[in-house]
């Protein structure tokens, strides 16, 4: 799992900025695949009418018309313990050329093995202001660079209070109820 933590100026329910915390915890998963394929960018092909097929940069097919079919399951079970009475079959996806119909089988490569994708991701705030336990609240954070951070969370009655000469300090912990929102740092902050 990777965390992030930052120093920001917090504003809950469009209050006054004041200090704070943002913390960003990743998981990332280990996946396994003995089936996985991937599109072969160095494969082209030209149908028998001449046109010309290839994945592009993204890997996807711009001159190929996708179309789906349905497998329905086989009729007869060889042994009862086969039998799936609940089998809704299943579909398979073919490419044409929407000129000419001809069906074309894009060459895909093996991409089977295991890979670490990203999983879930969580956030928390701590901020120094009291808000009320078990209240949900948008929050808006900015970083020492002029980024902006946004989402909805929910304050955990987790409140702590410190005490000096200057007064009483409360800290509150909130916890985000989906995902943290990141704004694109504008033209006017990044000059």
């Amino acid at each position: 799992m990777g965390e992030i933590t930052a120093e920001v100026m917090i504003s809950v329910d469009n209050g006054p900025q004041v200090p704070g915390t943002i913390v960003v915890e990743q998981e990332w998963i280990d996946v396994t695949s003995a089936t996985a394929t991937k599109p072969d960018p160095a494969w082209e092909f030209h149908d028998a009418a001449g046109h010309f097929h290839a994945y592009d940069v993204d890997g996807k097919l711009p001159t190929l018309e996708p179309r789906s079919r349905h497998i329905d399951c086989p009729g007869e079970h060889v042994s009862p313990e086969y039998d799936d009475d609940d089998c809704e079959g299943y579909d398979v996806v073919e490419y044409f050329c929407p000129i000419c119909d001809e069906m074309v089988e894009p060459r895909r490569l093996d991409d089977s093995g295991t890979k670490t994708i990203p999983g879930r991701k969580s956030w928390t705030a701590t901020v120094r202001t009291e808000v009320p336990r078990d209240t949900k609240v948008t929050v808006r954070a900015v970083d020492a660079i002029g980024g902006v951070y946004f989402g909805i969370a929910y304050a955990s009655g987790n409140v702590s209070m410190e005490g000096d000469a200057r007064g009483v300090r409360v800290t509150t912990q909130l916890y985000g109820a989906g995902p943290l929102g990141r704004r694109a740092i504008s033209a006017a902050v990044a000059a």
